[in-house]
């Protein structure tokens, strides 16, 4: 089974899709197992998450006609072998994916599940800090009304919802979602990565940078890197 996980930016389909690769019997494509920290930004996290294709096109809804051997070599290993593995999109409306001649392979055994922010607002302002965006107030407000709007398609579309605030808040939400899949999940792991999520966890390794932002004359977000924290409980990745 392949669980496929769309979701705008900042509304925490990448967190989502590292939880769920610590499911019993669940195998990441790329092999790793860990939590899966790209930055921090005001001390709040931005997970990162494998591209099943070579060129991460696929994930970001851009056209995608080419042979197999630009999929992840593990990723058709595991659907072929029928293991459960993770793959997040952005591309919302599926055109990359139904238009591909790699389709029957991309949707092999797929379970897709659209992943909800409740505050689109605050969703997509996160978003645009944890990707350094040099944008103003304004300019995430108006964005946000746009993605309102468009959401009222995508209704339509997605049968499977959930909201990552309900998983994120309530373990009875997540094992039920899990459960929901066929899979199983510790209670430890779902505390654990909540740590991970509030930052009260610090990951650290060599690739992980730290920022904070600050506003120009302008009120345009900018973004200044800082030394990580030299915390007690700051673990490797």
């Amino acid at each position: 089974m392949q669980i496929w996980l769309f979701f705008h930016g900042g509304a925490g389909g990448d967190s989502l899709a590292n939880l769920l690769e610590h499911c019993r019997g669940v195998k990441p494509f790329d092999g790793l197992h860990r939590w899966r920290v790209h930055r921090y930004v005001d001390k709040d996290v931005k997970f990162w998450a494998p591209c099943v294709d070579v060129s991460c096109g696929l994930r970001q809804g851009q056209p995608f006609r080419c042979h197999s051997d630009q999929l992840h070599s593990n990723y058709m290993h595991l659907i072929a072998q029928g293991h459960t593995t993770v793959v997040t999109s952005h591309d919302l409306q599926q055109t990359a994916i139904n238009d591909s001649d790699l389709r029957q392979i991309l949707t092999q055994d797929r379970v897709v599940i659209w992943v909800r922010a409740r505050d689109e607002r605050a969703g997509y302002r996160r978003a645009c800090l944890k990707n350094l965006k040099m944008v103003t107030p304004q300019d995430i407000q108006v964005a946000a009304r746009y993605l309102h709007e468009i959401n009222r398609d995508f209704e339509k579309i997605y049968q499977h919802q959930i909201y990552f605030d309900d998983i994120f808040e309530s373990w009875a939400a997540c094992d039920r979602f899990v459960q929901e899949l066929g899979l199983e999940l510790d209670e430890k792991i779902w505390q654990d990565w909540r740590q991970v999520c509030l930052g009260q966890r610090v990951i650290h390794g060599k690739k992980i940078k730290h920022f904070v932002t600050f506003q120009d004359q302008d009120s345009r977000f900018q973004y200044r890197e800082i030394a990580g924290p030299e915390v007690d409980n700051a673990q490797p990745t």
